[in-house]
């Protein structure tokens, strides 16, 4: 038992914390091992990591930020009483140390590392602010810091790993501002453990807020390996689809959209939901153009954002990570977070580089803010027309670039 780590000098009084290696226990049961074959899923492992089950090395990690899984069919069947995980975390700090150590490594100027706490964090692939910066403290935790399973699957069973969806219009470039009056194209890849039949298709359900159906169907132009399946289609212009719109430019309106893998017997071998909205964001740099120069803008080339192909003015903060321990980071906390940015007449939120990739329930959470409560979250301001505009909170993904 330790204090509470916030509380006085104890970011420095448990320092011996981050020093230390760990070692994490479990008892896994074993009626889950009489499938055909049988996976580890690890959704973040903070960060190196020797993984044992059942006394027998699986695999040694070291990234924070990706997912990790493996095949443990051949463990588990050799196995005598119940498997036990031992999942055993290096200490970060020192195992950085050790790299930046190692004969060639490269140096870095006086100055530029900025070093805080704890040194050589550039050195591996952790949230940087785990070893302290200006407004943190380092506190450099290791552990399990995202879901794990272990998935059993039969011989025609998968397991949906991930779920990538894109929506975008038809014949739209990246950095090129597309045609408006194209029709969507939705886009969806499914990454999965097992495998999958020869004639697998993906059959995607498109529903309103209040689980209307739209238009549903197979996904066309699918193309499968041997961990993934990527199919799209082209949404017909007559389905007249509301655009998601940022604070000030009108609604936020969103869809519930279900993706199924489904085998040659229509079998749904699984299925994933996401919430999607319909818009274009694109950073323009194009020329000024005639028609700007005679409203007084000056010559050169456009650095502005248009959602929709109308121009968005941005008003927002740094979101930093909202806790050093994300156990502590729920749904609740970052509502009421971003319940203060709309109340400070903010419209949108910079996703900090330098943490972890943030849940994708935030994401969803900042996308529907106006949804929550129209009481609280509505803001009126006076425009420069003199129409009003409803202030909202949202947080872009894969909208802006973010430094890396």
């Amino acid at each position: 038992m330790i204090g509470n780590p916030y509380y006085g000098l104890n970011d420095f009084n448990l320092r011996w914390i981050a020093n230390s290696n760990w070692t994490y226990t479990a008892q896994l049961p074993v009626a889950a091992v009489n499938g055909s074959s049988t996976w580890l899923q690890f959704d973040g492992l903070d960060t190196f990591c020797s993984i044992n089950l059942c006394g027998q090395h699986v695999a040694s990690t070291n990234n924070q930020f990706r997912q990790w899984y493996f095949d443990v069919s051949d463990i588990l069947n050799a196995c005598t009483g119940s498997p036990q995980l031992n999942l055993n975390f290096g200490s970060a700090p020192n195992i950085a140390n050790a790299i930046a150590n190692e004969p060639g490594q490269e140096t870095w100027p006086y100055g530029v590392e900025i070093p805080f706490e704890f040194p050589n964090r550039q050195f591996i692939r952790k949230e940087q602010n785990d070893f302290g910066w200006d407004w943190g403290p380092a506190f450099a935790p290791a552990g399990p810091w995202q879901p794990a399973y272990m998935i059993s699957l039969g011989p025609s069973d998968i397991h949906a790993r991930n779920l990538l969806v894109d929506i975008y219009r038809q014949g739209q470039l990246n950095n090129l501002s597309p045609d408006e009056s194209q029709p969507w194209i939705l886009n969806a890849s499914v990454d999965f453990l097992g495998t999958l039949p020869s004639e697998a298709t993906i059959r995607y359900i498109l529903s309103d807020k209040e689980y209307n159906l739209v238009k549903s169907g197979r996904l066309s132009n699918t193309t499968a390996s041997v961990d993934s399946i990527t199919g799209s289609i082209v949404l017909p212009c007559e389905l007249d689809l509301k655009l998601w719109w940022p604070s000030g430019l009108g609604d936020q309106n969103l869809y519930n959209l279900r993706i199924d893998v489904v085998d040659a017997s229509n079998r749904t071998l699984s299925s994933s939901n996401r919430r999607v909205g319909f818009r274009t964001v694109v950073l323009d740099t194009s020329r000024i153009s005639q028609e700007q120069l005679d409203l007084g803008v000056a010559p050169g080339n456009n650095w502005r954002v248009l959602v929709n192909g109308h121009e968005f003015y941005a008003k927002g903060s740094n979101f930093i990570p909202p806790d050093p321990f994300w156990n502590t980071v729920t749904e609740p906390r970052l509502r009421r977070l971003f319940q203060s940015a709309i109340d400070g007449r903010q419209n949108m939120l910079r996703v900090w580089s330098s943490g972890a990739y943030s849940p994708d329930f935030m994401y969803d959470l900042a996308d529907g803010m106006d949804d929550v409560d129209n009481t609280t979250a509505t803001r009126l301001t006076k425009s420069r027309n003199g129409t009003h505009a409803l202030v909202r909170v949202r947080v872009w993904r894969r909208a802006l670039s973010c430094e890396s």
